[in-house]
């Protein structure tokens, strides 16, 4: 819907205005939302299939099931870990854990999951942070305080495609 002036105060377009803004964002977290409980359920049904070996014998391997699929081995892996050890392990609420924004954000907690209690903690933290943030929070718990070390990446990219290239320094 294109909001249009037609005849409208700047006061009326400016509320209207907002109004659709508000309404997309409304609309924008509810599908979020579902989309992150969709992929919560993808992980059980995979958790299920993979352990029971549901695949076969219509396909000979996991791989072959996962390529059917289009899904990769790693984004598999993540998601019945998240499955079995948020999920079934230590049995937090799918809607708790979609409160993270997004599946791939839950998966980022992970490894630093010890038990519910610090899970929940977790992710009451770490939820109101943008990304970015989350991850540098957590790789600092998990190295602690330090000075940084830097060394130097030089990367090459093709003008015409835009490959890129790490360079590699030999010396």
């Amino acid at each position: 819907m294109l909001i249009m002036k037609d005849g409208m105060s700047n006061k009326e377009l400016q509320t209207r205005n907002y109004e659709y803004c508000a309404d997309t964002i409304d609309m924008a977290a509810k599908i979020n939302d579902r989309l992150v409980l969709d992929y919560l359920e993808l992980g059980s049904r995979l958790y299920e299939i993979y352990w029971n070996q549901l695949f076969l014998p219509a396909w000979d391997t996991w791989s072959d099931f996962l390529e059917e699929v289009k899904m990769s081995s790693a984004r598999a892996s993540r998601l019945i870990g998240i499955y079995k050890k948020l999920i079934l392990d230590f049995k937090i609420e799918p809607k708790k854990l979609a409160e993270m924004g997004g599946w791939s954000n839950i998966s980022d907690i992970l490894p630093y999951a010890e038990n519910k209690e610090q899970t929940l903690k977790l992710i009451e933290e770490l939820e109101p942070m943008r990304r970015q943030d989350r991850r540098d929070t957590l790789r600092q718990r998990e190295k602690g305080e330090h000075e940084h070390e830097w060394h130097e990446i030089h990367v090459r990219q093709c003008s015409i495609c835009g490959l890129k290239e790490k360079i590699y320094d030999v010396s």
